[in-house]
């Protein structure tokens, strides 16, 4: 475990790890060691094909399950045929086309959750966070940025996939309302405190703040899903082309801001903090999306997206414009420089009269 920099990552395998022990039906993980390389292998291809057939797993969601027992008898140099053992993964496939939710759903989702869980799903829709995100998020990682009244979030701070994003005023208001909610009931807050944390004893676990987790975040929004009666099941399948919680990512403002930040993305697209917010020369920023990703009416500040579109779109034109005066003087410059070529007496004459010469 020590080997795995990312606090979430560090989750997801254990837990991952934890599945594949159930399944084996050994008590600890030293006994997986224990056994002989042929053994542990057709215990690994059972489990994989016990993902895909019994439990009807998409081949990438078995390959996330099966990745960890990798690293696991990786790191404890015990070597597995893996080449054979992948080939009973299966072709990557879709089992249904993944849909995100709409803005409709996403609302009727939060009229009915509870405070808490509604700044946990609009901060999703808002961001693009990632559900394993959420467990660890402090405090310390949140800066108001007054201008907009909106937060920005540093996510997974001092380790390599580090990112920046920002939520709406929209979820602004309702992340403050919660926190302090749990100022009033006498929780002491901290640089270390989660952002959001756990149902807890009002009286005896006020200060014991326990961080919320990608799987109750998703149990969470699975619950109000059946609630709402937003998402059924496909009996073939058994999922829905709505995604449970990557679904609330009904917007791609940026790559980057949601953390997708592959090769090349990642070596040449290097945009500062106030460019991801403002935007540049080349493409609108944050701000200029909040309008799109606001999700109740009457928090959607229509007014200051259109002026900033509108400003945006006067530059455009203003460049436009200046383009084509440069490329006439461009075309008057060449026909200038080719009838001095043909005839070197010309240099004698102003430019001027050479055009109205040429013309005429």
């Amino acid at each position: 475990m020590d080997s795995i920099n990312s606090e979430a990552s560090r989750y997801e395998y254990a837990k991952n790890i934890r599945y594949f022990l159930e399944f084996t039906g050994l008590p600890n993980y030293n006994n997986l060691l224990e056994i002989d390389q042929q053994q542990i292998e057709t215990k690994v291809r059972d489990y994989i094909v016990y993902l895909r057939q019994t439990k009807r797993l998409a081949p990438a969601t078995v390959s996330n399950y099966v990745s960890p027992i990798g690293h696991f008898f990786e790191m404890n140099n015990y070597i597995l045929n893996w080449k054979r053992l992948k080939k009973f993964k299966a072709k990557h496939r879709p089992i249904v086309e993944d849909k995100p939710y709409t803005r409709e759903q996403i609302k009727k989702l939060v009229e009915v959750a509870p405070l808490r869980d509604k700044a946990i799903i609009l901060l999703m829709a808002s961001s693009g966070m990632r559900c394993g995100a959420l467990s660890v998020i402090r405090l310390r990682d949140i800066e108001t940025v007054e201008k907009y009244g909106i937060l920005k979030f540093r996510v997974y701070t001092n380790e390599q996939e580090s990112y920046i994003i920002y939520c709406t005023p929209e979820c602004t208001r309702l992340i403050d309302q919660c926190l302090k909610w749990r100022e009033r009931l006498g929780e002491k807050f901290t640089q270390d405190t989660p952002l959001f944390r756990v149902l807890f004893d009002t009286v005896t676990e006020v200060n014991r703040s326990k961080a919320v987790t990608a799987d109750s975040a998703g149990k969470m929004v699975k619950k109000l899903l059946e609630q709402t009666g937003t998402r059924v099941p496909n009996e073939l399948a058994h999922r829905t082309e709505l995604m449970q919680c990557h679904g609330l990512k009904f917007f791609k403002y940026s790559e980057y801001l949601m953390g997708h930040r592959s090769g090349l993305t990642k070596s040449y697209f290097k945009p500062t903090d106030q460019e991801l917010l403002v935007g540049n020369d080349i493409a609108l920023g944050y701000v200029a999306a909040i309008n799109d990703l606001t999700i109740n009416e009457e928090y959607r500040p229509h007014g200051k997206i259109d002026e900033l579109t509108r400003k945006k779109n006067e530059i455009e034109i203003m460049e436009s414009k200046h383009n084509e005066e440069i490329k006439a003087m461009r075309d008057q410059m060449s026909q200038i420089i080719s009838m001095i070529q043909h005839n070197p007496k010309l240099t004698q004459v102003k430019p001027d009269a050479l055009l109205k010469k040429n013309f005429s």
